[in-house]
Order: structure tokens, then sequence, then C-alpha cells
């Protein structure tokens, strides 16, 4: 394996990660981004190569100046970003990955394009708390990648009625609720009514 490439051995983690950030980013000038991802066995070591695949994003202009912060985080126009929890009324789906195409200057928000189509607008709950960068993920997280061109919809649907069907729903989270099966399924309210 090492002959052919497909192997690299470095003499320590921080080598091994410097060279996998290399080669990903060789990759990633050269292909569409949302194609390329580094993938890493411990969380530590993804959290590292993810901040430093940001910083290197925005030192070569491939990322916008409007900026978010979270944390430990600082989102820009142009960032890879995973969902990382379920919020059907947000339409925010776990291990949903995405772009950062745009943020609105004065609330803060979010607006993703999402890899299998379609934009979500997340605020800055949900934005501290389940979104993270998406250039490297563990192995776990990266199980489901080459498949995610899935069904969405189908996904997103079963969330959102399940969650229509908690007893402690008020009624401004099932309008929600509502309205995102309308927008994003293109249902009417007659056939979530059905539903």
């Amino acid at each position: 394996l090492a002959r052919q490439e497909r192997l690299v051995t470095a003499i320590d983690a921080d080598s091994a990660k410097a060279q996998l950030l290399n080669d990903w980013w060789k990759t990633a000038v050269r292909e569409e981004l949302r194609d390329v991802v580094m993938v890493a066995h411990r969380r530590m070591d993804v959290s590292d190569l993810n901040h430093a695949a940001h910083r290197l994003m925005r030192a070569e202009g491939r990322l916008g100046e409007t900026s978010l912060s979270a944390g430990d985080r600082e989102f820009r126009e142009g960032d890879r970003v995973v969902c990382r929890r379920n919020d059907p009324l947000r339409g925010a789906l776990n291990g949903a990955r995405a772009t950062i195409e745009s943020i609105d200057p004065w609330l803060g928000n979010p607006t993703l394009l999402l890899d299998t189509g379609g934009r979500r607008t997340l605020d800055a709950r949900y934005v501290e708390q389940h979104l993270d960068y998406g250039y490297a993920l563990t192995g776990h997280a990266s199980q489901g990648a080459s498949v995610e061109r899935r069904d969405d919809a189908s996904s997103l649907e079963a969330a959102i009625v399940e969650n229509m069907a908690r007893e402690d729903l008020n009624p401004v989270e099932e309008a929600r609720a509502v309205a995102a099966l309308v927008e994003e399924l293109g249902l009417t309210r007659e056939e979530v009514g059905r539903r």
C-alpha cells in the first residue's frame, strides 16, 4: 500500500495531520470542495484538522468577510459545515453536510447550501450548540458520506411528522412544522393534515 501511495506514514501525529491537510488542500483546489473530506480516528484530531482547514481557506481567500462566532469556531461564507443534531423544525438532520452560502449581517443566521440539495437557514442557538466545521470527520461520522444523496425529503418528512406527534408541542412549533412540510416538500396543507 505504501508503494502505491495509498498508505502514508509519519513520525508522529502532528506530522501525519500536516500531511493529511496538505493532501486535502491539493485535492480541494482541483475538485468540488464538498467532494473532499479528511477522515481521522479521534475527535481531537478532527477538531485540529477542521480548525487548520478553516484557517487555510481563510488565508487563501476562499471564505467571505462576514463571520459568525460560535464558541471556538468562526464560521464564514464558504465554510464547510456539518449538522450534529436532528432538528425537524429547522429542517436540520444530524450528519447533513453543507456549505455556508450566506450569513445574515444583522441576525447572524447562516443559510446553508446542503450537499443533498436545498437550503436551510439556522438560528444562532442551533449554530452555537450543533453546527461544526465539516472539512474533517471521524470515521464513524463519515460512514454515510458516500450515500448522502439519499432521499432526504423522506427523512425530513419523517422527522417533522414524528416531532409533530409530541404532546408538549406548542402552536408556534406546530405552525413551523407545517410550514416546513409545505415549503421544503411541496405538500399542500391538506396533505399535511392527512399525514
